[in-house]
């Protein structure tokens, strides 16, 4: 994997790994008619990966926000990294992995073993933002059009707060807010906010096909090229 700039995704996905562990898969429910303040066992919101879809998935870690691209339609997807508001590197999985530098418009690939599912890209920051966590209960705290935010009981109260929010429109979260407990160190934990933004339910073929202009090179070459670009 030739990704580069990538280690607040990585540091937000080991700080987080113990909440976004899989559950039972509940799918959405009718929570639309849920009362505020009353608390609910059930989850309010599908923890399956939507098989099509396409959003904009932001994390922000105190100050600090990162942003890429996410597009799935069956077994085929794509992730785009940006930096500095322009996609620095990107990933489609369709009949091969494809990894590309845009800056330099050149490319890398890689074959699938025969019988290999291609579904997962080789690196996905989205990995368990869909999955949730058996948390004990949602607390219905607010609405806002198609949007309902619930805080999280979680079995584990030293985690500090959290919020999820629904679109009851398409029964996904798309919010996720881990607010850092109070403490009396001198510097305090930073929160950390997982968001879809602009979801579509409808993902164009040409989202999966390799971009005109491009040089295919060899995965030593595509290394080799990018690390020199990084110094």
């Amino acid at each position: 994997m030739f990704l580069s700039n990538l280690h607040l995704y990585f540091l937000s996905l080991i700080l987080l790994a113990p909440i976004f562990q899989a559950c039972s898969g509940t799918p959405a429910n009718s929570s639309a008619n849920t009362n505020i303040g009353e608390l609910k066992s059930e989850f309010p919101f599908s923890t399956k990966e939507p098989a099509t879809y396409q959003g904009d998935f932001v994390v922000t870690i105190g100050t600090t926000e990162e942003h890429f691209f996410r597009a799935r339609k069956a077994e085929r997807s794509r992730i785009d990294f940006y930096k500095n508001g322009e996609i620095s590197s990107s990933q489609i999985v369709s009949d091969k992995t494809y990894t590309i530098d845009p800056s330099r418009k050149i490319y890398t690939e890689d074959a699938f073993p025969a019988g290999a599912v291609n579904a997962v890209p080789v690196f996905d920051p989205t990995n368990g933002f869909f999955a949730g966590k058996e948390y004990t209960s949602f607390e219905e705290t607010g609405r806002d059009g198609t949007l309902v935010k619930y805080r999280v009981k979680s079995a584990d109260p030293a985690k500090g707060e959290i919020f999820v929010s629904v679109d009851t429109s398409s029964g996904l979260v798309i919010r996720q807010e881990f607010l850092a407990p109070q403490n009396e160190s001198s510097v305090p934990a930073a929160n950390v906010i997982f968001e879809l933004r602009n979801l579509k339910l409808d993902v164009d073929d040409s989202i999966f096909q390799l971009p005109a202009g491009l040089r295919k090179v060899s995965k030593d070459e595509f290394r080799s090229s990018k690390t020199k670009s990084d110094k």
